[in-house]
């Protein structure tokens, strides 16, 4: 747990805010909290749980870039110590102490958990969330004594409003604890039971308003726009294995994969042994399999959140099974997770050096952009509101027909290369200028992040006028939305 909080923390700051991670900013300002229930159902796709915890934390600890992503760092660390309890639960006592350590460093420095927690975004609480859920779902199912089923009760009405994939694990699990319960003879539901199904129940149909008011703005459906499902589907081991963005991303990120596949098989096999350990990581697998499998069919079906971040309420359940393999298999096994955590350690701190790697980095590019001197005439993605107004304070969208002869010291365009994956127009330095009387001061790239130009007035303090014709050919040459930089 220490290790991830220190590998999250030494390179917090490297990255600025992108554009989700803004959204955030924007839900979790001010200090009404009924502002940020409403903009949860107009401008996120996930339930509310991290963002009114995501208020809280503002206003105690502060809404500076790093003290939102903390919130993320600390949850997303402590998500080591379910995971590991998971698998020392299911292996045993036999395998259980191996078991749990080695569940818990393959969470801590995996890379996609490291990414998502330097992210001010709800996936880091997830993976804490959805451990503690497997964790007491696992208890339950041993003795589902009142006290257990009020925990997982609790764990997963929490789980469910951390993610909806949650109300997957819920609904199957309790299906899964009511089957135990009536095997001991208990009436098909037992007294024991009701109270916890019901708190759980009314927390998941709390949600089904939320849901549609969230469904009904289109923003799930941009995951479809990501690429085909089998695409995105391969994608996830791959992601799970090495993250978003690997050195030679593809034949690492399916190595990893299938040498972890390789010491769940040889631990499977070892481990059949000890029956008891064997019929809970068998319950524990083939529900995570259950969970994956009903997001692919709904999205044949036509539903399509198919993500590989909407799946990392799995990586609990699965590092603890790879876990228990690799403690209860041959010694070959546990050097290949050792192998495992060598290349993930290698990808985090590759990421954390190499920009094109890293997220976009909107604070940097307007940094390199400004040039101070007056007024500035700044080129931005169209989409890209929110970084703006975020990083670039005063800063206004210019109308469409601006008014005629506004002076401007300089003029910037940011421009986000198609190398990225996306088909963004590259904008070139030109020998002349966009506008009579600048000269282009600046042609700046940092990897395939940005490319940054900025023409400027020869003298600082000068401005030169631009008309509305000067400003639409700027646009539609750029692709660019233009705001003015007081």
């Amino acid at each position: 747990m220490l290790l991830a909080l220190a590998l999250r923390v030494a390179t917090i700051d490297v990255q600025g805010l992108w554009l989700d991670e803004i959204f955030t900013v924007n839900v979790t300002a001010g200090d009404d909290l009924g502002r940020v229930w409403s903009l949860i159902r107009q401008t996120e796709n996930t339930p509310p749980l991290y963002y009114l915890l995501g208020w809280g934390w503002r206003q105690v600890v502060g809404s500076g870039d790093v003290d939102l992503r903390l919130l993320s760092a600390l949850v997303g660390s402590l998500a080591v110590w379910p995971t590991a309890l998971l698998a020392r639960r299911v292996a045993g006592p036999r395998h259980g102490a191996a078991a749990g350590l080695l569940a818990g460093l393959l969470l801590a420095v995996n890379p996609l958990a490291h990414w998502m927690g330097q992210e001010a975004r709800t996936y880091a609480l997830l993976l804490l969330v959805a451990g503690i859920a497997w964790l007491a779902l696992v208890v339950a199912l041993e003795d589902p004594t009142p006290g257990r089923l009020w925990r997982w009760a609790l764990a997963a009405a929490a789980l469910a409003w951390t993610h909806y994939f949650g109300l997957l694990v819920l609904g199957l699990g309790w299906l899964l604890v009511l089957r135990r319960m009536r095997g001991t003879g208990a009436p098909i539901l037992p007294r024991a039971a009701v109270a916890p199904l019901a708190l759980s129940g009314a927390a998941a149909l709390a949600l089904v308003p939320i849901a549609l008011d969230q469904q009904s703005t289109g923003m799930y459906n941009g995951i479809a726009s990501g690429g085909g499902l089998l695409e995105r589907t391969l994608a996830a081991p791959k992601q799970f294995a090495v993250g978003y963005a690997a050195p030679v991303e593809d034949p690492l990120g399916f190595g990893v994969a299938l040498l972890l596949a390789a010491v769940l098989l040889g631990g499977w096999r070892a481990a059949r042994a000890d029956g008891g350990a064997a019929r809970r990581a068998a319950l524990v697998g083939g529900l995570a399999a259950v969970v994956w499998l009903v997001p692919e069919l709904a999205a044949i079906a036509g539903f399509d959140v198919v993500l590989s971040r909407n799946l990392l309420l799995l990586m609990p359940a699965l590092w603890a099974l790879v876990g228990i393999a690799a403690a209860a298999g041959p010694r070959w096994s546990r050097v290949g997770v050792g192998v495992v955590v060598a290349v993930q350690l290698g990808v985090i701190a590759w990421v954390a050096v190499t920009p094109g790697a890293q997220r976009d980095d909107w604070r940097g590019a307007f940094r390199a952009a400004a040039v101070g001197g007056g007024p500035q005439l700044l080129l931005v993605d169209r989409d890209q509101l929110l970084p703006v107004v975020h990083y670039v304070p005063g800063a206004w969208r210019l109308p469409t027909s601006s008014p005629e002869g506004r002076g401007f010291h300089s003029i910037a365009v940011i421009d986000r290369p198609a190398a990225r994956g996306k088909d963004v127009p590259r904008v070139r330095p030109i020998p002349a200028p966009p506008v009579r009387g600048m000269r282009l001061v600046r042609a700046q790239e940092r990897s395939d992040q940005w490319r940054i130009y900025v023409w400027a007035a020869p003298a600082a303090g000068a401005t030169v006028p631009v008309t509305a014709q000067d400003v639409s050919s700027l646009r539609r040459a750029a692709s660019k939305a233009a705001y003015v930089v007081p």
